[in-house]
């Protein structure tokens, strides 16, 4: 890959105006890990000559590359020649070989990247080839062709910007940050502020957390980007002094690779004594996606709460996880998913109200987020002992621009 993006880069290079736009097409076997399943990877190297010279002969011999084991990539000066090419090629490469005489089906994926080559440096496109990739996997037909385009590229370009700002971040070692106050429902006060990362899109919209935490991951950031988060929301603690206004938490979503490291306590201890914030006040919300091993997570989440610090599952009712195994661990609270809030209100779904059941048979306390409107809060009341509620009624997520002149007015 590295070789065909210098190729491309040199074919850029000879237009002495620097603006043409180039195409890569690249062809991946999807199928691939099944059929190494069923012969080695060295059989393959006929099959793999054959795609290639099909790909040469149409596509031209310098411009087709071996990317790996199940990739190729083809370069061209027009977007009109890549889909040219894919039309021819995708109609005779093999769709089925034959090693140690089995007849093995082949299935292909291609997707198209077509840009400024200029507008971009080398992490970016690879970043670009992987996302679509991934993107590939989602298709259901053989053979389809997958453009940067549309929704594909706002999705891309989405991930791209989320990535410049995440260098920029580890950069300057501190984020914006935006809040959300949450509400104790038995009595009506203010009971946590919960502090969120905060990014906006080029036209100006909040980029969602869970974007941002996606990105960080992919890039191997996530550790940084939590104790950057929570330096920057314990600095706004102070600077607001939140706690001198009635709230009992300051709350910060965590992952759980964040929290699992022999150094989190030291961290956490630094940073409370730096902004002069008692851990028995921090809560931290934490999204369960089967990173760490139960045993392991349950581990560092005790070490957590003997330090006076709550943990919260996060999310719950958004992600696939292990229900057995996270029943048994030890949480207290348990914040329901905006979404999952969102189609018990509707009438789609009464989901919600057996969870909730289950959950508090488990000793399990209950925050409901999505709490918009004044015909959820209503709809909400009939769902039994609920301890905290969240949303856009109670004012929402706070900007960072708005969060010093709420906090004179609470």
């Amino acid at each position: 890959l590295h070789t065909a993006y210098r190729r491309q880069r040199q074919m850029c290079i000879r237009d002495s105006k620097y603006r043409q736009r180039f195409s890569c097409l690249f062809i991946t076997i999807q199928n691939f890990q099944n059929i190494l399943s069923i012969c080695e990877e060295d059989e393959l190297t006929g099959v793999m000559g054959e795609i290639g010279e099909i790909l040469r002969k149409y596509g031209g011999r310098q411009n087709q590359f071996h990317i790996h084991g199940s990739d190729f990539a083809v370069l061209q000066q027009k977007e009109n020649e890549s889909v040219q090419l894919y039309e021819m090629v995708s109609q005779i490469l093999p769709g089925t070989v034959r090693i140690n005489n089995k007849s093995i089906p082949i299935s292909y994926g291609f997707y198209m990247l077509t840009l400024e080559e200029a507008a971009y440096d080398q992490s970016e496109f690879y970043k670009m080839v992987a996302s679509m990739k991934k993107m590939l996997k989602d298709q259901l037909h053989d053979r389809q062709l997958l453009r940067y385009e549309g929704e594909v590229r706002r999705n891309i370009d989405l991930e791209l910007q989320i990535g410049r700002m995440l260098k920029k971040i580890m950069q300057d070692k501190r984020c914006d940050i935006c809040i959300s106050p949450i509400i104790d429902n038995h009595t009506g006060q203010r009971h946590a502020i919960e502090a969120k990362i905060y990014m906006l899109r080029e036209n100006g919209k909040t980029i969602p957390e869970g974007a941002i935490w996606t990105v960080a991951k992919e890039m191997g950031y996530v550790r940084e980007l939590g104790r950057i988060t929570l330096e920057s929301a314990l600095e706004l603690a102070q600077k607001e002094r939140i706690l001198e206004h009635g709230f009992k938490k300051l709350i910060v979503n965590v992952t759980p690779l964040h929290i699992s490291s022999e150094t989190v306590l030291r961290e956490y201890r630094f940073l409370a004594k730096k902004y002069e914030f008692p851990l028995n006040r921090l809560c931290l919300e934490m999204t369960e996606d089967m990173s760490v091993p139960f045993e392991r997570l349950e581990k560092y989440i005790n070490d957590l709460i003997s330090e006076g610090v709550t943990v919260v599952l996060d999310r719950y009712g958004d992600n696939v996880c292990n229900l057995q195994g996270i029943m048994k661990m030890p949480f207290r609270v348990v914040k329901i998913s905006e979404k999952m809030v969102e189609r018990y209100c509707s009438g789609e779904s009464d989901v919600l109200k057996y969870q909730i059941n289950m959950l508090h048979d488990n000793g399990w306390d209950i925050c409901l987020d999505g709490i918009d409107n004044q015909q959820r809060y209503d709809k909400v009341r009939d769902l039994g002992d609920i301890s905290y509620l969240q949303g856009r009624y109670y004012s929402g997520i706070l900007t960072p621009e708005r969060i010093h002149l709420y906090m004179e007015e609470v």
